[in-house]
C-alpha cells in the first residue's frame, strides 16, 4: 500500500533489518595510501590529496591533507573487459576510465562495503567521501560488467545502512519506525545518517535510487532478493507518507530534481521511482503517482520552462528507468530537452542523451553525444576526468561511469529487465529471474566493441559486436 495506518496496538516485533552498524565500528584510519589523484599546483609541482582518517562525530567525514609525494600505485588491471576497435583516442579514453574505476572501487583501505563510494572516491576532499546517488545509478551499473565484486560491495554498503534508514524515516513521518518505513539520505555518511545541510537534501529520488541500484545487483546475483524486496516495501511506505493525494494522483511536493536548479513539485524522475517501487519494482498500466506532462510529452517537473537544465532529469525515465510510456516518447523528449542542457553541467547529461539515441538506433547522434560526455572533461597534463568543463576537479568517477554506461547499455545495447527485449541479438534469463538482453547499435566511428570475461551467473562470457552487424556471444574459452 502507498499509505497505511499506524499499528500502535500491534505487538512490537523487531524488524529483520533493523540492526545497523554499531558506532564502535567507525574507527579512525591512518595509512599511507597506495595512490591518490594528483594535479599540479600554481608552481607546477605535483600535489596529492591524501586521505588521513575518518571523523566519528559531527559530519562523519573523511579527512584529507596535502602531500607532495605518495607511494605509486599501478593503474594496470587485468586485460580491460571492454575494448573498442576504432579511433585511437576513444580506445585510450575507455581504457583509462575503466582502469581508474576498477582501482578506485576495489581499494583495500577505506573499503567500499563499509565506507561507501562518493563521486570523487578518495581522490578529493570534495564531499568528504560521502555517498550519493552517483554510486547507485551511475557507478554500480558500470561495475556489474567491469568488476562485479565492486558492485557487490556497493550493494553491501546500502544493505548495511538499512537500520539507519529506518531511523531516518521514524522522526520524519508519523513518529515511529515500527512500520518499517525507510528513508535513505541524500548525502550519506559512513553510518547512513543524513549529513547534507543544503536544499539538495530534498532530492527525494535518493531512496528510490537505492532500491534501483540494489535491484540491478539482485538481477546479476549480487544482492539477496528477499532483502531487496523488504527495502522496496520500506521505501514505498516512505514515499506514501511523503506524498499527498490530490485529484491528479499522488503528488510529491517541494523536492529538488536531479536538475539541481529546480526545487518545486512533481519531479518526473522522483515520481516515476515512487511509482516503480509502489508497483513492486515493475511498471503497470495505470499510474498512482502524478506524472507531469503537456500535449506533446512528459515534462521534467511542474512548470517546466523547457530550458537551462543542469541535467534533463525527465530523460532518466527513458534510461535508466526504462518506463515504457517514456520510451515511446523518447525521440520527442530528446528533441525538446537535449538543447536545454547547461554548457557547464556535469558530463552525465550527455551520456544519458547518447545512451537513449543508441537505443533508438541513431548511432551517429549517439556517438556525437557520447564524445561530448567525456572529451571536454578529460583535460590537463594527466588527462583526468573533471566534474565540469570549466573547473579542473578530478577524479570524477561518476562522469567516467556515465561514459562507460553508454558503451554498455547504449552501443552494446545490454538491458536488464523483467522480460527479454524484442529484437535482441542475444538474451539470457539469469538465476535471479531477471533477463539480460543485448541489442547493439555500434557507431561506424567505433567500428567494433569487445567484451571479455563478463561474469554472468558464475560463468564468463565474451561478446563481439560491430557497426556492420557482426555479433557473437560465447562462453569464455569457447569458439563462436
Amino acid at each position: 500500500m502507498v499509505c497505511g495506518c499506524s499499528q500502535s496496538h500491534a505487538p512490537k516485533v523487531p524488524h529483520p533489518l533493523a540492526k545497523a552498524p554499531s558506532e564502535d565500528q567507525i574507527i579512525d584510519v591512518r595509512y599511507q595510501p597506495e595512490r591518490t589523484i594528483s594535479a599540479p599546483d600554481e608552481s607546477g609541482k605535483s600535489q596529492y590529496w591524501v586521505p588521513a582518517g575518518y571523523e566519528n562525530s559531527g559530519e562523519e567525514k573523511l579527512k584529507f591533507e596535502r602531500a607532495s609525494t605518495v607511494a605509486p600505485m599501478s593503474l594496470d588491471i587485468d586485460q580491460p573487459k571492454i575494448q573498442l576497435i576504432g579511433i585511437a583516442e576513444d580506445m585510450a579514453a575507455v581504457r583509462e576510465m575503466s582502469r581508474h574505476l576498477v582501482n578506485a572501487t576495489r581499494r583495500k583501505t577505506l573499503p567500499v562495503a563499509k565506507y561507501g563510494f562518493g563521486p570523487f572516491g578518495v581522490s578529493s576532499d570534495l564531499y568528504f567521501g560521502h555517498t550519493f546517488w552517483d554510486m547507485d545509478v551511475w557507478v554500480l551499473p558500470t561495475m556489474l560488467f567491469l568488476a562485479p565484486d565492486a558492485a557487490r560491495d556497493m550493494a553491501k554498503y546500502r544493505l548495511g545502512r538499512v537500520g539507519q534508514a529506518m531511523k531516518n524515516y521514524g522522526p520524519s513521518y508519523r513518529g515511529t519506525d515500527e512500520r518499517g518505513g525507510m528513508k535513505f539520505p541524500w548525502e550519506s555518511s559512513v553510518s547512513g545518517k543524513e549529513v547534507c545541510v543544503e536544499k539538495t537534501k530534498l532530492q527525494e529520488h535518493i531512496s528510490g535510487d537505492v532500491v534501483w541500484g540494489l535491484t540491478q545487483a539482485e538481477a546479476m546475483g549480487l544482492a539477496p532478493s528477499g532483502v531487496v524486496s523488504q527495502i522496496e516495501r520500506g521505501v514505498d511506505i516512505y514515499y506514501g507518507d511523503r506524498s499527498v493525494k490530490t485529484g491528479r494522483g499522488r503528488e510529491i511536493k517541494d523536492v529538488t530534481s536531479p536538475n539541481e536548479k529546480f526545487t518545486g513539485d512533481n519531479d518526473l524522475y522522483t515520481n516515476l521511482l515512487a511509482e516503480w517501487v509502489h508497483n513492486g519494482r515493475q511498471w503497470k498500466g495505470t499510474s498512482t503517482y502524478y506524472l507531469p506532462k503537456d500535449g506533446q510529452s512528459f515534462l521534467n517537473y511542474d512548470n517546466d520552462p523547457l530550458r537551462d537544465y543542469q541535467q534533463a532529469a525527465g530523460l532518466l525515465g527513458i534510461y535508466p528507468l526504462q518506463y515504457p510510456e517514456a520510451e515511446k516518447q523518447a525521440k520527442v523528449m530528446l528533441n525538446r530537452f537535449e538543447g536545454g542542457l547547461s554548457p557547464n553541467g556535469p558530463a552525465m547529461g550527455h551520456s544519458i542523451v547518447a545512451t537513449i539515441w543508441a537505443r533508438l538506433g541513431q548511432s551517429r547522434k549517439a556517438y556525437q553525444a557520447w564524445r561530448q560526455s567525456w572529451v571536454p572533461y578529460m583535460t590537463g597534463p594527466n588527462n583526468l576526468f573533471s566534474e565540469r568543463k570549466n573547473v579542473s576537479r578530478p577524479y570524477f568517477y561518476t562522469g567516467a561511469a556515465g561514459a562507460l554506461n553508454t558503451i554498455i547499455y547504449g552501443f552494446a545495447g545490454f538491458r536488464i529487465d523483467r522480460s527479454p527485449l524484442a529484437g535482441a541479438k542475444w538474451t539470457k534469463k539469469m538465476k535471479s529471474g531477471w533477463w539480460l538482453s543485448c541489442k547493439p547499435c555500434v557507431p561506424a566511428e567505433i567500428g567494433k566493441i569487445l567484451f571479455k570475461g563478463i561474469l554472468l551467473d558464475s560463468e564468463k562470457y565474451d561478446f563481439t559486436m560491430s557497426s556492420t552487424g557482426e555479433f557473437s556471444a560465447t562462453k569464455a574459452g569457447q569458439k563462436g
